[in-house]
């Protein structure tokens, strides 16, 4: 005798009507987990790559433009000076971010004694977004002193000609006409510290927040019977 065969919608007895999807097995799991790891640690690589590229450029840039200060000078042109922004810098310029070749000039509207002052030759240049110059001293204290925090490198720097309020004491380097460092006056190599970081409250910070360590900057070195920018490794 033949069974009759099933025609109802539900399933028969014994059965079940669930279906279960297809899991996933270790090896499968651990793949995925091994292709994750490997696409954050290629980002943070490549990000830190960009960021060192970035700093390798803002320093190079920098020594261009010390040389380019300091064959000025040689080719006795007017007085050259390359001036660094600090926390008294007002736009264009801005705050340990910028730096420019200046000539002095004489402004007979401002008050006597006060007449000498710096002015913009080329315009202001910027380190790349997320560098900064630093007030760090270096570990050892006989390799030199950081212009941005010597005291005798203050020197009265007008902003831009447009604007002639605009004013502010920046640490500044002078070359004589052999291309020696005139002034700050004093002995000693000067030192100029550029790091990964952001301006808070005038003070140059790391983006974590504190000061820079020396280890953490780049560093370049102004001699100053030649006047010549050296990177340092």
């Amino acid at each position: 005798m033949r069974r009759p065969r099933h025609t109802s919608s539900f399933p028969p007895p014994g059965r079940s009507h669930v279906r279960h999807a297809p899991g996933y097995t270790m090896i499968e799991m651990m793949f995925v987990v091994i292709v994750i790891t490997l696409v954050v640690a290629l980002t943070a690589g490549v990000t830190d790559s960009l960021k060192s590229n970035r700093g390798t450029t803002a320093m190079q840039q920098l020594v261009s433009v010390m040389d380019s200060g300091r064959a000025k000078a040689l080719a006795g042109q007017q007085e050259i000076w390359i001036a660094f922004a600090n926390g008294e810098a007002r736009a264009p310029a801005q705050a340990f971010r910028s730096y420019a070749v200046c000539y002095s000039i004489e402004d007979d509207n401002l008050p006597e004694g006060q007449r000498s002052i710096l002015l913009p030759l080329t315009g202001w240049e910027h380190l790349p977004t997320g560098f900064v110059f630093t007030l760090t001293a270096p570990a050892l204290q006989s390799a030199g002193q950081n212009l941005m925090s010597h005291p005798a490198a203050a020197k009265r720097v007008r902003f831009s000609a447009s604007n002639p309020a605009g004013m502010g004491n920046l640490p500044c380097i002078r070359f004589g006409t052999l291309g020696e460092v005139e002034q700050p006056e004093g002995g000693g190599t000067l030192l100029l510290a550029v790091a990964e970081g952001e301006v808070r409250g005038s003070i140059p910070v790391k983006m974590t927040g504190g000061g820079h360590e020396p280890a953490y900057c780049r560093w370049l070195s102004v001699q100053r019977n030649t006047g010549k920018a050296v990177l340092l490794p």
